[in-house]
């Protein structure tokens, strides 16, 4: 049998800790910072099965090689290298995971500016 999720048996332990107590075993709003703290730790926070899932992933080490992924390299040949300095028209910032990731990124710039008043001009000529 698999072990449980790092949040499920936060929830368990939880629960059982207040029933200890006497308390009801139910979980309240007010827990949910203490297990997600849990749960991250758990779960999300583990240096060294993070590292050799980078390194197994081939993500490391972290620089521009990223760039050489077949979903991000539009011109995928094989002998094609790109640098820090590479051409918009090399990249796909339209399709998959990149391009999902170009938009959140551009909407997440456009709601700062429009909240800092950034683009406070652009918005009055449009």
């Amino acid at each position: 049998m698999e072990p449980p999720m790092a949040l499920t048996k936060g929830k368990r332990n939880l629960v059982e800790k207040k029933e200890s107590w006497g308390l009801k075993g139910t979980i309240e709003k007010t827990d949910i910072v203490g297990l997600v703290t849990y749960a991250w730790e758990h779960s999300f926070a583990r240096q060294d099965t993070n590292k050799k899932a980078v390194a197994e992933r081939g993500w490391g080490p972290l620089n521009y090689n990223i760039l050489l992924h077949p979903e991000i390299n539009s011109n995928k040949s094989s002998d094609n290298v790109l640098t820090s300095d590479a051409k918009q028209e090399d990249l796909n910032l339209v399709a998959g995971i990149a391009g999902t990731l170009t938009n959140k990124i551009l909407m997440f710039r456009n709601r700062e500016a429009a909240r800092t008043g950034e683009n406070a001009a652009e918005v009055l000529r449009q």
